[in-house]
């Protein structure tokens, strides 16, 4: 055999090992390769296992908005009709404090823009408070062009684009109805932008749960969303909104479905869940602590009212 043939030879072995080395790692490099270009979307909550969940006094029976207080520490909620901020112990949720800036209403939601707070009517009417529990504190009001039709019931600071964000429950006769929007006020002037911030769709909704894994949960939002009695219109509706400190995620809840949707800041829906009745029987408000810690709170009907505490 001559000296060439077996240079050959060896040539060739080494490409076949080669290649069959290739062959046996690709499954790995392309999983690995996948995974370094599916972008994380970071929710790192248990849903189904709130680090606790406290009961809260009767007095905030019907609670329907929560916010982080100026201080970074307490917790700040409303209630439907009652013109009272009430400041909570973060830990046992025991009122501390009772703000009062207004006689009577509807209120659905509070947030917070350094020292000044902010509470929000169904019909969009905004009220902002400063120098709370002094005797300078002063109210002043502020209308726009959303009304008692599109019912606000979210509201959030949104403070790295100097602007509230609003969510609407609902939608004028005029619009669409298989579609919910969140609109911006700009800071400080409070000038309404009418072109949406975040669509809510209900196609968008059912084209992710039917492409998300098997699961009890998932199956029973799509129910839900699907629901004859419903054809043709969002069951979801914003009962509250935050964004999460880190990520700028955007949460929001919906009472009816007892549902939360999860979006990126550029509008694309990243998870959607509902929760068991007997955890959050009609989640109202949510905010977020700097630690990302997320506060759930939950209106009382047949239960107690209720914050729940999720962790990540």
């Amino acid at each position: 055999m001559s000296f060439m043939y077996l240079f050959f030879l060896r040539q060739r072995l080494a490409a076949c090992i080669a290649w069959g080395v290739i062959i046996a790692a690709w499954p790995f490099m392309y999983s690995c390769r996948s995974a370094a270009q599916t972008p994380a979307t970071a929710i790192p909550y248990r849903w189904d296992k709130p680090e606790r969940r406290v009961e809260l006094s009767d007095e905030l029976l019907e609670i329907s908005g929560l916010a982080l207080a100026p201080d970074g520490k307490h917790l700040l909620a409303i209630q439907d009709e009652k013109g009272i901020i009430y400041e909570l112990h973060p830990g046992t949720m025991q009122i501390l404090r009772r703000m009062e800036f207004v006689p009577e209403g509807d209120f659905e939601d509070i947030t917070v823009v350094g020292d000044t707070l902010y509470v929000v009517k169904s019909s969009g009417t905004l009220y902002r408070i400063v120098h709370t529990s002094t005797a300078q504190q002063q109210t002043d009001k502020f209308k726009n062009a959303l009304t008692k039709l599109h019912d606000v019931e979210g509201l959030t600071a949104d403070p790295e684009h100097r602007r509230l964000l609003l969510a609407c429950k609902a939608a004028p006769p005029t619009q669409v109805q298989d579609e919910k929007y969140v609109y911006a006020l700009s800071l400080p002037d409070l000038t309404l932008d009418t072109t949406p911030v975040l669509r809510i769709r209900r196609a968008d909704m059912i084209a992710w749960l039917q492409r998300a894994p098997a699961s009890p949960v998932y199956e029973e939002c799509l129910a839900f969303l699907t629901h004859p009695e419903r054809a043709g219109i969002l069951g979801f509706s914003p009962s509250g909104i935050a964004i999460h400190p880190q990520t700028k995620y955007y949460y929001v809840l919906s009472a009816a479905g007892r549902m939360l949707a999860i979006y990126s800041p550029d509008g694309h829906l990243l998870e959607l869940h509902r929760f068991d009745k007997t955890l959050l029987e009609q989640p109202e408000g949510i905010c977020f602590d700097g630690r990302g810690h997320l506060y759930i709170a939950s209106e009382g009907k047949r239960r107690k009212p209720v914050i729940a505490v999720f962790k990540p």
